[in-house]
Parts: C-alpha cells; structure tokens; sequence
C-alpha cells in the first residue's frame, strides 16, 4: 500500500515537473476585475438563481423543468403565465417519466420495460389542468407485426438504409391498414418523438383517446400528417454566448485520467440595452470543454435575460439576467 502511494506521488511529480519544463506554462487570470458568475455585484445588474434547468415559450404560457439539488432527473413541469407567475407544477411520477408539451395539452408518459411499472399515460389540459388517463393500444404494432412476417429478411434488412423502394413501400402499405382500422371518428392526432426513447401517437376521436408507440425504428412515417394541427414544443436555447478569451492558471492533476490537465478561466460578454456584462468561470478538468452559456428567453426590450449554465458536471441551472 505505502509502495503504491509513493509510486502515484512520484508520478505526479514527474507529470508536473515534466510540464513545467516543456509544456506550456501557465499564465495569471487576464482580467481579475471581471467577477466570476454568478457572483456579479455591479451597479445596474441584478443576478438571480431560478429553481429551472430547462425553459421554453408557447404561444400562451412558457414551461420549464425542475430537478431538486440531488435528484438525478427531472422532478416537476413548471407552467408559468407570460408574467412568469407559477400557473401550475405538474409531478413527473418516477425517474421513467417523459413529457411532451403541446399548446393546449400537456402529457405525461410512463413507459418502461420492467414489469414492475405500468406504462401510462396522462393528459392535462390547458388552461384548466383538468387530468385523462389514456390507454395505450396495441393494434399497429400488431398490423406491424403481421406485414413483417411476409416478407423475406433480405428486404427486412434493408429496412436500415434510408431513401430505398422496400422501405417506402413498407410505409405506404403499413399506413394504408392502419388508417383504415383506425381513421373512423378520428379527429385529432398528436405525435410525440423522443430521440432516445421512441415515438407515440395520440389519437384523439372525442369522448375517447388511445395510444399506441412505434417500437420499430424502421418505420419513420406518421399515418396521421392531416390530422396533426399541432407540433411537440421543444426547449430552445436562441443563442449561445461564446467565450473571447481565456486564461490557463495552472495544472491540476485528474484521477479520472490519470495525469494533469490545465486549469483555468475562461471570460464571456453580454451585450446590454445600458451595460455591457463581463463575466468570467473557473474551469478545472472542464477547462478544454468549457462551459456552455445559452440564452434561453430576452423580454422584448431585451432588459431581462434568462441565461442557462450548462455543461459543469452539474444540473443544467438558469439565471435571470436583469438590466435595472
């Protein structure tokens, strides 16, 4: 154990001293009268931490997430007035929960493969936030199934190259039976896509909504295009704020890697419609990545910024930005 520790330190030492004698050599903070965020005391600035990480606008609301100082996954989907008052905080159930967000609907999925969690899934409404559970259906995937198993694997496996004639084909047939069987009464559709976690589609024919996901991702063609007056909002972040300098301070040593790597500052500017904000961020093993600063949302007359930190290790955290 004692060998061990005196071979790291020895190590460590020759790392260090190797870097100090031809690699680069580190510098001093360039600018050590710009403050460091979000600790910025400055006259005509206000700075202040809000409970989000993640933030977007629809046409009558803005909606945000809400991850607690030690959860893993997001917690609550915050709906906030244009005034930025609270409206309602909606529970996402487990660390399985997805939500999608639409003008007047919000849903709330639970879908998961151990046995142990139902999958479900909720509509609220909006503005009133009243609840519907969904049942989920199983019948396209059954069609799916069915068109699948009549043809050869030659064409299945060609399924994985876009753009080819199978797949097209596949498509059209697939969409001509399922609108067919389920078409009747229909009067709206919303398609819900996550990157990472498939794609469902509601069907909505009035007293009653179904639900059904697409397992395969083969298949990339909604059915139901003329019934979705309606698109899946999205966080977006309108610009990203790009460091103009940096400065590397010293080495520090990484476990994780197993030698040094510079440390540093790295020095950011927001223009103002009165001041222009000069902030700086130490960075030690992220002083290559860096951190990413994105605008999320400007008032109109650009006095109030919500600024997201993102890319620190930690929860993605949202400041207000205020030009007093």
């Amino acid at each position: 154990m004692l060998l061990n520790s005196i071979k790291t330190t020895l190590i460590i030492g020759t790392v260090i001293f190797l870097s100090a004698c031809f690699g680069e050599r580190p510098e001093g903070d360039k600018y050590p009268d710009i403050p460091e965020f979000p600790a910025i005391e400055r006259q005509g600035i206000r700075v202040e931490q809000t409970p989000y990480n993640e933030f977007g606008t629809a046409k009558d609301f803005h909606f945000a997430t809400e991850r607690p100082e030690k959860a893993w996954t997001d917690q609550y989907l915050t709906i906030l007035n244009k005034n930025f008052e609270v409206e309602k905080r909606i529970e996402l159930p487990s660390e399985h929960s997805k939500f999608a967000v639409f003008e007047n609907s919000f849903f709330i999925i639970n879908d998961s493969h151990r046995d142990s969690i139902a999958s479900t899934v909720t509509q609220i409404s909006y503005p009133d936030f009243e609840r519907e559970e969904i049942s989920f259906i199983s019948r396209p995937l059954i069609i799916y199934d069915s068109i699948l198993n009549t043809l050869p694997d030659s064409i299945i496996q060609s399924f994985t190259r876009s753009g080819n004639t199978n797949l097209e084909r596949f498509d059209s047939l697939y969409c001509n039976i399922v609108q067919k069987e389920l078409k009747e009464g229909l009067r709206q559709v919303y398609e819900i896509y996550f990157p990472a976690g498939g794609r469902y589609f509601i069907l909505d024919y009035g007293k009653e909504k179904y639900c059904y996901k697409e397992k395969r991702m083969s298949h990339r063609k909604s059915c139901f295009v003329d019934f979705q007056n309606q698109e899946m909002l999205d966080f977006k972040a309108t610009h990203r704020i790009k460091p103009f300098d940096k400065a590397f301070t010293e080495w520090t040593y990484n476990s994780a890697v197993g030698g040094s790597q510079k440390s540093g500052y790295q020095y950011f500017k927001l223009e103002l419609p009165k001041h222009e904000l000069k902030f700086k961020k130490y960075l030690g093993q992220y002083f290559h990545q860096g951190p990413q600063y994105y605008q999320v949302y400007r008032s109109d007359d650009r006095d109030s910024i919500l600024l997201q930190e993102c890319g620190l290790g930690t929860k993605n955290t949202i400041h207000w930005i205020i030009n007093k």
